[in-house]
Parts: C-alpha cells; structure tokens; sequence
C-alpha cells in the first residue's frame, strides 16, 4: 500500500472515533435570549403590517396594494409562531 493511500486511511479511522461525551454547541441566534427579541421584533412588524392593512383598506388609491402588507404580517406570524414553539418545545424538554 502506498504512503498516501496509509495516510488516507489512518486520517479516517481517527475521524471515525468520537467521543463518548461531547458538549453541545448551540449556536449564538438559537440561544433564548435572540429567540425573545425575535419575539418582540415581530411584535413590532405585526403592529406595523396591521396599520399598513387598515391604511391600505381606507385610501382607495392603496386599495390595490395591500398584498404588501398582508404579506408581511404573513411572514412575520410565520417567524413569531416557529420560534414561539422552538421555546415552548426547549422549556418543555426542561
């Protein structure tokens, strides 16, 4: 066997061991405190999207328009209802 095909083989068999306890890493943006700003930042954009709807529904001339708001307030209750289970589901596992 080859000097290289030795070096390939060992360099695999070494990554092929793991530990038996390792510490899990949770990233920086699934840590509960950027999930609680998240919260409330779309709080704010659902606010917002809500007064673009009522905007958007009283000026006749923005009446055609009011996807762009409805649309928001989709997406951010999207983003608000996910992370609002990823805590529920991280304070339940406690």
């Amino acid at each position: 066997m080859s000097s290289s095909l030795r070096n390939i083989t060992s360099t695999a068999s070494i990554r092929s061991q793991n530990p038996l306890f390792r510490r899990v890493i949770i990233p920086w943006y699934d840590t509960e405190p950027v999930c609680y700003v998240t919260l409330a930042f779309m709080v704010v954009v659902i606010f917002f999207s809500l007064v673009g709807i009522v905007e958007a529904n009283s000026t006749p001339e923005f009446k055609q328009h009011i996807w762009i708001p409805v649309l928001l307030l989709v997406m951010c209750l999207i983003v608000f209802i996910s992370t609002l289970l990823r805590l529920l589901r991280r304070s339940a596992e406690r």
